[in-house]
């Protein structure tokens, strides 16, 4: 495995962050499915929604649909293939209980069934690895957060990114980097 996926995550990300998504009606309310490792962007951008926003946001990874999915809530698939059984029985879940669905994912079947449902659809590059996919997830979930009303996720993502560049080109190849590395 190339060490690109990782060492480019900043990169990636500020690539993202160019993609403009429209403007949505304010939401109070948002049920993030996420799968495989879309984790990893889900807990990220989450995690400062949760400390700075009063949005509740629920993170799921199941394939079930809480009874408290309505109109007022905004469903969020974000799915890299867009393959996974799992997106596919949300996005019906889901579809049955609100208008309000969001897909992020490079194709696959969650990318038709939005585009048959005219929900939105926020596509990423195809052809990446798992990990080269999870700046990009990060970025467009960041502009749809704040698409939904939920301000300063963005700005605080772009000043964050040149202290992880930095950090990232003091250790990468460095003895301490391979000692974490190891130990993980």
């Amino acid at each position: 495995m190339s060490d690109a996926p990782t060492r480019f995550l900043p990169e990636h990300i500020r690539e993202s962050l160019q993609h403009t998504v429209p403007a949505q009606r304010p939401t109070h309310s948002i049920c993030l499915y996420n799968f495989g490792s879309s984790n990893i962007a889900a807990d990220v951008v989450s995690s400062y929604v949760f400390e700075n926003s009063n949005v509740q946001v629920h993170t799921i990874v199941d394939n079930m649909t809480p009874a408290w999915v309505n109109d007022s809530v905004d469903v969020i698939i974000m799915s890299y293939s867009g393959d996974n059984q799992e997106a596919e029985e949300v996005y019906i879940g889901a579809k049955s209980r609100t208008s309000r669905i969001h897909c992020i994912t490079s194709g696959g079947k969650l990318n038709k069934l939005c585009l048959e449902g005219n929900d939105e659809l926020i596509q990423i590059p195809e052809g990446l690895s798992d990990a080269e996919a999870t700046g990009y997830e990060i970025g467009v979930l960041v502009n749809l957060y704040e698409s939904l009303g939920i301000r300063g996720i963005r700005d605080a993502m772009l000043e964050s990114l040149p202290r992880i560049e930095e950090y990232r080109d003091s250790t990468w190849g460095s003895d301490y980097a391979k000692k974490i590395a190891n130990s993980i």
